[in-house]
């Protein structure tokens, strides 16, 4: 007997495939930073992991052509871009947290959105100059 390889894709993130349950708000909001609707150059989202950042990232970057990076990747320090999403900021480098502090002080972006595993801390409380949401857990109903 021969085994069929069956063709599983997984479709790109977008707000519209994302379970929004308890985040429908914050579907909103990303969708209004999005078109410029609000006047905030930084929006920083948090969450447990799972409950979908990267997911609403991706989404983000698909609509704005907005560069995705990580955190922890090699290299993830040039943000003098125009609009950019950075995942897990929490395991930003210090020397990348200096440099994205340079860059916000200094205009180098127009939009920003951060994704964390928790609530704004430190990193100028979230750059200090724009909202933070949480990204609920979805749980069974």
């Amino acid at each position: 007997m021969k085994q069929l390889l069956l063709a599983f894709t997984q479709p790109p993130p977008t707000f519209d495939n994302f379970v929004a349950a308890r985040n429908a708000e914050l579907i909103v909001a990303l969708r209004a930073f999005a078109s410029g609707e609000l006047p905030e150059r930084v929006l920083y989202i948090w969450g447990e992991p799972g409950a979908g950042k990267t997911h609403l990232l991706k989404a983000f970057s698909a609509l704005t052509g907005a560069s995705l990076l990580a955190a922890a990747a090699p290299g993830a320090g040039d943000f003098r871009r125009d609009v950019f999403c950075l995942d897990d900021v929490a395991v930003l480098p210090e020397a990348a947290q200096a440099a994205l502090f340079n860059a916000f002080n200094e205009n180098g972006f127009r939009k920003l959105v951060v994704a964390a595993p928790c609530a704004p801390k430190d990193l100028a409380s979230a750059t200090k100059s724009g909202p933070a949401r949480s990204v609920p857990e979805m749980r069974p109903g």
